[in-house]
């Protein structure tokens, strides 16, 4: 009874933030199918961590695979806004209303996010062959860009790094160190960097 009572003050506090204007998560896979990730998004697990983490909204852009439409059930059972989409002109908005930002480790979607200044977790596709958003996704990690994960690892990963410090309002995520603006020469470089060293 104690457990569904702390829920519902959870679930409040997120319908107050989300009259506030209050952000949340944004997930994008560009223009690939990225189906490990939409099954991992798919399960009550996940939107644990929405709901503990006190995350009100889930807006995903899923590309050419399958419509993952169980996320709408899956938000509603937990009080969390599910919009979800294809393809779009521009991502701009959905990226600068989010919150956090998990994406695929393509450079485009990373470049993007860490632009503007975005926490990002890049999602490693460990599926892939010959897999440079891999190698991408940890050189930023390694600076401390960005946090990697593979779909698996995503949940743990959010609880990780986006849990308030016990006594302060400091997540391990925010002690990412901002891209630095305005030069893309530098992800330019990393991205050659990792290309030629395979």
């Amino acid at each position: 009874e104690r457990r569904e009572r702390e829920r519902e003050e959870r679930r409040e506090k997120k319908r107050k933030k989300k009259k506030m204007g209050g952000g949340g998560v944004f997930v994008t896979v560009g223009t690939t199918e990225f189906e490990d990730l939409m099954k991992e998004l798919m399960t009550d697990g996940f939107f644990r961590v929405l709901e503990d983490l006190s995350l009100p909204s889930l807006v995903v852009q899923y590309g050419r695979g399958e419509e993952p439409t169980r996320l709408q059930d899956l938000g509603s059972r937990y009080g969390v806004t599910v919009e979800m989409y294809r393809f779009k002109p521009f991502l701009h908005d959905d990226f600068s209303k989010a919150d956090i930002v998990v994406s695929h480790a393509g450079a485009g979607s990373c470049l993007e996010a860490l632009s503007m200044r975005k926490p990002l977790i890049a999602v490693i596709n460990d599926t892939l062959h010959d897999n440079h958003q891999a190698e991408l996704a940890k050189e930023l990690a390694a600076q401390r860009h960005c946090v990697a994960a593979t779909p698996r690892e995503l949940c743990d990963i959010l609880r990780k790094n986006l849990q308030r410090k016990e006594g302060t309002r400091e997540r391990e995520i925010d002690r990412l160190i901002p891209f630095p603006p305005s030069d893309a020469t530098l992800f330019a470089s990393l991205v050659d960097e990792e290309m030629s060293s395979t």
